[in-house]
């Protein structure tokens, strides 16, 4: 997932009220980061009832890689409405 991706899912958590409280939890995962990726991916059937199956992958993708964390955390704070 790319810079542009996470625009895009930054972008919609922004539309649903959902950037600082994701940011938070990403944070609180920390090292726990790869054991919320897996729970995303388990949930991805269950979540699919409330959001795109893509974003549900996407953002445990996110989860899996320390550097892509705190990448997508810096993008949600930054994420300014258009």
């Amino acid at each position: 997932m790319g810079k542009e991706n996470w625009d895009k899912l930054s972008g919609n958590l922004h539309k649903w009220g959902l950037h600082h409280v994701t940011a938070a939890l990403i944070e609180a995962l920390g090292p726990l980061g790869m054991v919320g990726a897996q729970i995303m991916y388990l949930s991805e059937p269950i979540l699919s009832t409330f959001i795109p199956a893509q974003t549900a992958s996407d953002l445990a993708s996110i989860l899996e890689d320390p550097d892509k964390t705190q990448g997508f955390v810096q993008a949600l704070r930054a994420h300014e409405p258009e």
